[in-house]
C-alpha cells in the first residue's frame, strides 16, 4: 500500500524514501541545521551505536543489531588529522536486502549524504576522502524490508584504502596503473573517491600519476603522497 501512495502520488518509492529517513532522522536535537523536520531541534536525537577515533579498527560487531526496516549509526571524528581515505566496510552474518548510507560532515560544517555499492551478498564498501577535508563521517549499515525481521547481525571494519589504490582492492600494483590509463587516455571511469588516482598528491589526475605508480612499485620509489597518507 505505501508503495503504491509513493509511487502514484509522489513519485517516489517507499526505498527512496527509507533512506531520506535516515539522513533526515540524524538531522534532530542539537544537528538541526533548519532544512528537515520542522521540529527538528525537538526531536531526541538518534543513537550514535558506535564512535571512532582511531583508525585502523577491525572487526567490530554491532552490538544493537538491527532488525528489517532498522539501522545503526556509526561515527568516526577526524581527531587526529587523518589525511587519507577512509574505508568502512560491512560483513553481515545474515544475507539480505543490506544497505549502505553515509553522512560526511566537512571543515566548513557542510553536510552531505549518499548511498554506498552493496553486493547481492550484503557486503558493501562505503569511502570517505581525503579525511583531511571533514570533521566528521557517519556510516549507516541498514536493513531494507525483509520477510524475516531479524535480528541481523554483521561486523565491520574501518581502515585507512590508501591513495594510489584506484580500482579499491586495497593494494596497489599494475592493475591501478591500468586503471588510470584507462581513465586518462580511454575515457574509462574515474576512481571513487577521486583522490584515489592522485597518486603524487598534486591535486589532479594525469601521467604523472603514472610515472609515479610505476617506479613506486617496481623501482623502490617513494609510496604515494610520500608519507603524507
Amino acid at each position: 500500500v505505501f508503495q503504491d501512495v509513493f509511487v502514484e502520488h509522489y513519485g517516489t518509492t517507499f526505498d527512496d524514501e527509507f533512506r531520506n529517513f535516515l539522513y533526515w532522522n540524524y538531522m534532530t536535537g542539537s544537528r538541526d541545521d533548519g532544512l528537515h523536520y520542522v521540529d527538528a531541534a525537538d526531536y531526541p536525537e538518534i543513537a550514535i551505536m558506535q564512535s571512532h577515533s582511531v583508525i585502523p579498527t577491525l572487526q567490530q560487531s554491532s552490538y544493537a543489531v538491527p532488525y528489517t526496516r532498522g539501522s545503526n549509526y556509526v561515527e568516526v571524528t577526524n581527531d587526529s588529522s587523518y589525511f587519507g581515505i577512509i574505508s568502512f566496510s560491512i560483513d553481515p552474518e545474515h544475507i539480505a536486502p543490506w544497505g549502505l548510507a553515509c553522512i560526511t560532515i566537512d571543515t566548513a560544517g557542510n553536510y552531505d549524504y549518499r548511498e554506498a555499492y552493496v553486493g547481492a551478498d550484503g557486503k558493501g564498501k562505503a569511502y570517505v576522502g581525503p579525511f583531511r577535508d571533514y570533521e566528521k563521517a557517519i556510516f549507516i549499515p541498514y536493513i531494507k524490508g525483509s520477510s524475516y525481521t531479524g535480528p541481523y547481525g554483521y561486523v565491520y571494519d574501518l581502515y585507512f584504502r590508501p591513495i594510489g589504490d584506484a580500482d579499491a582492492s586495497d593494494n596497489i600494483d599494475i592493475d591501478d596503473v591500468t586503471w588510470i590509463v584507462s581513465y586518462i587516455f580511454n575515457g574509462g571511469p574515474a576512481s571513487y573517491p577521486i583522490i584515489a588516482m592522485d597518486a603524487d598528491c598534486s591535486g589532479g589526475t594525469d601521467v604523472d600519476d603514472v610515472v609515479y605508480l610505476i617506479n613506486y612499485i617496481f623501482t623502490g620509489g617513494p609510496p604515494p603522497c610520500g608519507e603524507g597518507q
